[in-house]
Formats: structure tokens, C-alpha cells, sequence
């Protein structure tokens, strides 16, 4: 009877120890990243503030980050205005042309520039978003929105949308399916974030004022602000509705 008494308080005492080890807080299995970014149900995941600058057939699109689903929006900026000089987040797109369509509308007598008309344009491309700890983008200098950590890579296609309204000057609508290949951890403060993740689809949508600086070559920029929307994410069912036609 002595042995057992021996044998069961070992037993008890193995367990008090393992007790004593998980409420002191031992290390565990390494947590992943908190995800952010993929709100769904028509909510935005992110929405952004840029530009596009078009030489002939190419395209560079920058900006930054105004809101993302799951953080803080003060936690975007270090400072208390919330601009391209003190934004954490950032993107920088190329793209180049695919196609290009145009509904003229009317001209002016005098100069014979277009008054009206509608322009539409297609494109593809990459599209890479940067945590940036200390902050310091500029619209003068396209490149400092590339400064940082790459935390997402995407695919892009594009539809652009321009409404002519007086020469030179329109107002621009765009949509793209942005479709993410990578994404990469960031530490914002004590917490660690992954933006998306890889599969996810987005419907991107922005509008803005287009100034086209060069109709010849030709060259514009466009300011814009817009949103993304999830539209897929993989393993679970797409988000867009299907509709199903009877048959007669």
C-alpha cells in the first residue's frame, strides 16, 4: 500500500507542476499574425488616397492607406493630420496599356479641342503595398511611396473611365480586380499584423479629376481617392451574388 501512496503522489505531484508551468505562462505554440484588411460583407477592407501619372501607354499609381478593416485609423499615421508625409501605409502600382476606346463628343470652334467625350481605358499590372515605421511620402517624388517593408503584392486589371468635361480636364472613374500574391508581417506597435493574405480578391473602385498634360504623346494625372471591397477569399464561398437563369 506504501508503493502506491509513493507512486500516486509522483503523479500528483507531475500534475501540480505542469499546472504551476501553464498558469505562469510557459511559452506555447507561436500565435500567427493578426489578419486585417479582409472585412467582408460589402464592408471596405481598405480605402486609399493617390494618384496616376500616364506616359503614352504606361501607368504609375501612388498613395497611401487612409483606412484598413481592423485597425485603428489613428494608428495609420504618426502625426495628427492625416497625409501622404505621415502615412505608414502605402502603395505603389505600374501598369501598361491593353486597350483603349473613345466616344468623341463635341468640339470647341475656336481650338478644336474636345469639350466632351468619353475615354476608356484598360490596363494590367503589379501592385505592391509598404509598411513604412517612419513615414515620409512626398506626391513630388513617386519613389518615397515605395520606402518601407513590401507587405502585399497583387495582381491588377484595370478599367478607367474618363469623362471629358472641358479640354483637357475630366472626371475619372475607375474599377479594377486586384487579385493578392503575396503578403508579408509588419509590428505595429507590440501587435503582429498580416494585411490580407495570399488568394484574396478585391473590387477596386476610385474616382478623381484627370489633367491631361500632353494630348499628343499623351500624358495626364489624375488625383483620385477610392476603396476596396473583398470579393473572394480562398476556401470560402465567393462573396459576389449568383445568379442562376430558369430554363423556358
Amino acid at each position: 500500500m506504501k508503493r502506491y501512496f509513493v507512486a500516486g503522489a509522483v503523479i500528483v505531484s507531475i500534475l501540480l507542476v505542469f499546472a504551476v508551468l501553464v498558469a505562469t505562462g510557459q511559452p506555447a505554440a507561436a500565435a500567427g499574425p493578426v489578419e486585417v484588411g479582409t472585412a467582408i460583407g460589402g464592408v471596405n477592407a481598405v480605402e486609399f488616397v493617390g494618384r496616376v501619372d500616364q506616359d503614352g501607354g504606361n501607368f504609375v499609381s501612388y498613395g497611401y492607406l487612409t483606412h484598413i478593416s481592423g485597425l485603428t485609423d489613428t494608428l495609420l499615421f504618426s502625426g495628427t493630420l492625416a497625409n501622404e508625409a505621415n502615412a505608414h501605409f502605402t502603395f505603389h502600382t505600374t501598369a501598361v496599356l491593353t486597350s483603349r476606346s473613345v466616344i468623341t463628343g463635341a468640339f470647341t470652334t475656336v481650338s478644336g479641342s474636345l469639350t466632351s467625350s468619353v475615354f476608356v481605358i484598360d490596363a494590367v499590372g503589379q501592385s505592391i503595398y509598404y509598411y513604412n515605421p517612419t513615414p515620409g511620402g512626398t506626391f513630388a517624388n513617386p519613389a518615397s511611396f515605395t520606402a518601407g517593408i513590401p507587405i502585399v503584392t497583387a495582381t491588377v486589371r484595370s478599367q478607367n473611365i474618363l469623362n471629358v468635361q472641358s479640354p483637357g480636364k475630366g472626371l475619372g472613374t475607375n474599377f479594377a480586380e486586384f487579385t493578392q500574391s503575396g503578403a508579408s508581417s509588419f509590428t505595429l506597435g507590440a501587435v503582429t499584423y498580416q494585411l490580407g493574405q495570399v488568394g484574396v480578391m478585391e473590387r477596386l473602385f476610385s474616382t478623381g479629376e484627370g489633367i491631361n498634360t500632353d494630348p499628343l504623346t499623351p500624358k495626364s494625372f489624375t488625383v483620385l481617392s477610392g476603396n476596396a471591397v473583398v470579393t473572394g477569399v480562398p476556401g470560402q464561398p465567393n462573396f459576389l451574388p449568383l445568379i442562376v437563369r430558369n430554363a423556358p
